[in-house]
């Protein structure tokens, strides 16, 4: 398994997601293997009080857990729990957030995630939990 490989073919299937042209997310890999994801603000992900809803942080950290657990694996990984805390309200500004692998089984993977902002706010955090399937991706 060639984990550098697995991340080309990651960033190759979400470029084929519906939700990265509705978020405009992009979605790369830094040295330490970890995904990283960046969001420009729109006014259309926003609550009434003008800050991006937690529904969309929390989709960030979920893709970036789940981005940087799956280049582990060479079958496909479900997100079976994600744990959120939201900390701040957002700006206008873009978001980045980020993936951490904390411990790979057999099985099941954990994964700790945060959501910063362009002036490295820290936004919101997550812990996400991963089972590992046998569904090979092609």
């Amino acid at each position: 398994m060639n984990i550098k490989e697995n991340q080309e073919k990651a960033i190759e299937l979400f470029s084929r997601a519906p939700m990265k042209k509705t978020f405009n997310m992009i979605l790369s890999y830094d040295q330490e293997d970890q995904a990283i994801f960046t969001m420009p603000f729109d006014q259309k992900f926003c609550h009434a009080l003008g800050s991006i809803h937690g529904g969309v942080l929390s989709t960030l950290l979920d893709n970036a857990g789940w981005f940087t657990v799956q280049p582990h694996y060479e079958t496909w990984v479900n997100t079976i729990d994600l744990q959120v805390q939201l900390l701040l309200p957002t700006s206008k500004k873009y978001l980045i957030s980020k993936g951490t692998l904390v411990k790979k089984g057999k099985a099941i993977a954990f994964s700790k995630m945060e959501v910063r902002d362009a002036s490295d706010n820290l936004v919101a955090t997550a812990t996400g939990t991963f089972a590992v399937s046998n569904k090979r991706i092609d």
